[in-house]
């Protein structure tokens, strides 16, 4: 819900209320390779969780002016609180093989408790102010602003539903950034910014599911462009980002915070339609992911889990000229090599993936529109595997779908 009052000509209050409430119930299991043959034992686990999420904005947005200087200033309170629990049960362990895998017959969970205990709570609090300064009809535009950020996190035992860790943490974090506009299609920009954010949590198949870590300051730096043409568009940037790393142990199952991890990269994207009725959109990545600061330094230098060095996508849409209201399409995917350890000692290799599509819009007798769509992701049905921090998945198969849209 959002309220908004015009105080006066040039001065808006507003607030903004919001909540949201999660429940599942799901049997997961995590299997850890145990040879070069590809055998895999693992504990599948019954897991039930609750998110409660509570939020709250309200602040003053104006417009002025100082001399030939125009002001665009918020000055806005936020609220957010994170509330969850998590309960898990170990079941009868299974073992299976990657290469020859087998069914496994689905545990009795009738006799489990349904009762899902609290287990973190993180209230994040904020004031900021911003101010966005143009001049010279928008061509120069400085951006700044300041927050004072306040975080509060609280962790349970979900067994004994004693407390465990908590932290409570304040931080003043700024941001800037300056956009440049040499002519009107073109815009060159520059930003720093710093957040207090809220520490990862343990997700599940972890032995400390649910505790979330102590927030952390992410830094930002970014320079870049911007070529909007009208049918046309592109941008191109370099950034830096750094955050905590996170990891999850696969021999004890433990999810933990170790070191930073620091993402270079540059990324490209374009869209638009250059040609009537031909709409590419794509781009790429080149991505620096590594770690700093770990334990003792020993995975210092390493490449961050998960983070692939390089990724690329390309879509291309075509309006048939021949069939009024045909639209076919097809997309590639390509993800570099990604290591799934902070030693860099197993990984997997670069993969590729095509999908296509088809559209068809026509009109009923009441002028209504009728929209049918069709797709086959992997239409190849190639066979690879996704490095997750700490994990294995393996990519999407062949998949087929198909979905009608009518107005009325």
């Amino acid at each position: 819900m959002r309220i908004e009052h015009d105080l006066l000509a040039d001065l808006t209050a507003y607030a903004k209320f919001g909540a949201r409430k999660d429940n599942g119930s799901y049997l997961l299991d995590f299997p850890t390779i145990t040879n070069l043959s590809g055998a895999t034992t693992s504990t599948p686990l019954r897991w039930l969780a609750f998110y409660e999420n509570l939020s709250a904005e309200a602040g003053f947005r104006g417009n002025f002016e100082t001399g030939f200087l125009k002001h665009e200033a918020v000055l806005s309170g936020t609220w957010l609180s994170i509330s969850s629990g998590s309960s898990i049960t170990a079941l009868p362990a299974a073992a299976s093989n990657i290469y020859a895998p087998f069914s496994v017959r689905a545990p009795n969970i009738s006799s489990l408790s349904t009762t899902v205990p609290m287990t973190a709570r993180t209230v994040l609090s904020s004031i900021g102010a911003i101010d966005a300064i143009s001049a010279w009809d928008e061509r120069v535009q400085l951006i700044g602003g300041v927050r004072v950020q306040h975080v509060q996190t609280s962790n349970w035992n979900g067994t004994t539903g004693l407390q465990t860790t908590g932290y409570d943490q304040s931080a003043v974090t700024p941001s800037v950034s300056l956009v440049v506009r040499p002519w009107k299609e073109l815009s060159l920009y520059g930003n720093f910014i710093q957040a207090l954010e809220q520490g990862p949590t343990a997700g599940a198949g972890t032995i400390n599911a649910g505790t979330t870590f102590a927030p952390f300051v992410s830094t930002q730096y970014e320079v870049g462009a911007k070529l909007d043409l009208g049918s046309f568009g592109a941008t191109l940037a370099a950034f830096e980002i750094t955050r905590p790393s996170g990891f999850t142990d696969p021999a004890t199952a433990t999810f933990s915070v170790d070191g930073k991890q620091r993402n270079r990269g540059i990324e490209f994207t374009m869209f638009g339609e250059p040609i009537k009725g031909l709409r590419p959109i794509g781009g790429f990545t080149v991505l620096d992911a590594k770690l700093i600061s770990t334990l003792n330094g020993i995975n210092n230098g390493k490449y961050a889990p998960g983070a692939a060095n390089f990724m690329a996508n390309l879509g291309l849409d075509w309006d048939t000229p021949w069939v009024k209201g045909l639209t076919v399409g097809g997309r590639m995917i390509y993800t570099g090599q990604a290591y799934i350890d902070p030693a860099n000692n197993f990984g997997v290799p670069p993969w590729t993936r095509f999908d296509v599509s088809a559209k068809y819009v026509f009109e009923r007798a009441d002028d209504k529109p009728i929209a049918i769509r069709g797709q086959i992701l992997n239409v190849g049905n190639n066979n690879f595997w996704l490095a997750t921090n700490g994990y294995l998945d393996q990519g999407q198969a062949r998949t087929f779908m198909l979905s009608l849209t009518a107005d009325f």
